[in-house]
């Protein structure tokens, strides 16, 4: 087998400067199955360059769409318009993104034609039982119950009318996708707040949505089989990415970072509960995107972080950073309590007991429990020195690699092509701004 190729983080003194990162991994995705849609050339900016990009491309590719890569970093994507797909000349493969087979099993599930859709090794052993559900109730139906799976859809599809209670936005995501080739009016219902990046997207492209909250619920109606028409489209930078370089900021003495043009619709979350936490954070030069994204600039400075309570109704505003929030929790003074970890699906759970038992091997303290996790504090005193386990896991990655910036020891993370394949520009990002993460054997 193969070696898989490992980063090491050493303690720095300071990071400083002015961070321009790329594209948000989500939102080019849902940008590429969204353009497929329309009628005309869509032109998007910005896009991620990554892995979960490329396989999207190909997927689609496969059904179809035509998708052109011009030199100065724009995408073109000939839209096929709304029940525009083709019969996939080949197998789909979703490489380790759960995000793109929940996309594009969405987006195939009013297809009568078979689409056999496999993935890593990884993905396989991941359950993808929550979408099914929904699907199933829709008409679709599907040889296997995970990866590989085939999906054979509907065209008569039901009108979707279903309740999410997922902290994901996937599964909510995936049954937009659907209801846009549904005659009729499409309901989602949500329970908990999730990521309305699909949203604020439809609405720019004038597609018939409309979104209320009663009652404490979130309903979301969707016209669909109304046709879409090309419109250029503007990706803000990377939400999860900035993350780890305010965090890195946080808890490193004397530094001081500008993070460029960051989504905060759903990022006010994150920020909100560092801030509780004694972060200063400031949101500067903040307006409303092209494609109905709030962003801003955001000015992080080290601060004198304090331990808190990270309460159930918040948990879905921080599912991708609670890794680097335990990190950060661990170095901190006092002790942080995060409620609600019961609702975590199998995938989160695996990620969060992974976070906990890597961090008490560099010396942290963190326990679970049912419902909750509980971080103490080490008062800026994390030994490190250990090779960790990172799952193939990006965000585990860039989480200990940077914890590794502020521990006694180096921290070893034994596969960083997880960061790579996805956060391409992240290592070399943290390394200008002063960090010093290096590749070894």
């Amino acid at each position: 087998m193969k070696s898989k190729k490992k980063a090491i983080s050493y303690k720095v003194s300071s990071i400083n400067g002015v961070a321009n990162i790329s594209g948000d991994k989500f939102i080019s995705c849902a940008a590429l199955v969204l353009a497929s849609q329309m009628i005309g050339v869509t032109r998007i900016y910005g896009i991620s360059i990554c892995e979960d990009v490329m396989h999207m491309s190909r997927a689609l590719n496969l059904l179809g769409v035509e998708i052109f890569y011009e030199k100065s970093g724009v995408y073109l994507v000939k839209g096929v318009g709304i029940s525009g797909l083709m019969r996939p000349k080949n197998a789909l493969y979703v490489g380790n993104s759960m995000t793109i087979t929940y996309m594009l099993l969405g987006l195939l599930s009013t297809y009568s034609f078979k689409s056999f859709f496999y993935g890593s090794d990884k993905l396989c052993l991941a359950s993808i039982s929550d979408i099914i559900e929904p699907l199933l109730l829709i008409g679709s139906n599907f040889v296997n119950a995970n990866l590989p799976i085939i999906l054979v859809g509907s065209e008569d599809s039901i009108p979707v009318n279903y309740t999410v209670n997922s902290l994901s936005h996937k599964i909510k995501t995936a049954m937009l996708f659907a209801g846009l080739n549904i005659s009729g009016i499409n309901i989602i219902t949500e329970k908990i707040l999730t990521k309305n990046h699909v949203e604020l997207f439809l609405q720019y492209l004038n597609a018939d949505i409309t979104v209320s909250f009663v009652n404490n619920v979130n309903i979301i109606k969707l016209q669909g089989q109304k046709e879409l028409f090309a419109r250029d489209i503007y990706i803000p930078s990377d939400t999860s990415l900035a993350a780890f370089i305010v965090a890195a900021a946080l808890i490193i003495e004397n530094s001081e970072v500008i993070i460029r043009n960051v989504t905060i619709n759903n990022k006010v979350g994150f920020c909100k509960v560092l801030i509780s936490m004694g972060a200063n954070i400031t949101l500067i030069n903040k307006k409303k995107g092209v494609i109905g994204e709030y962003v801003a600039d955001l000015l992080v400075k080290a601060s004198c972080l304090h331990g808190g309570v990270i309460l159930a109704d918040e948990l879905s505003s921080i599912i991708d950073e609670y890794p680097i929030i335990s990190i950060i929790a661990a170095y901190i003074n006092g002790i942080t309590t995060i409620h609600g970890i019961s609702v975590l699906d199998i995938e989160e759970k695996n990620r969060l007991d992974t976070v906990v038992y890597e961090l008490n091997k560099c010396g942290g303290n963190a326990e679970m429990t049912d419902n909750q996790l509980i971080i103490y504090g080490s008062g800026g005193n994390i030994y490190g020195g250990n090779v960790v386990n990172v799952n193939s896991d990006d965000k585990i990655a860039m989480s200990f690699l940077i914890l590794g910036m502020v521990s006694i020891k180096p921290i070893t993370i034994n596969d960083v092509e997880c960061v790579n394949s996805n956060y391409s520009d992240f290592i070399s990002i943290i390394n200008k701004l002063g960090g010093k993460i290096q590749y070894i054997k």
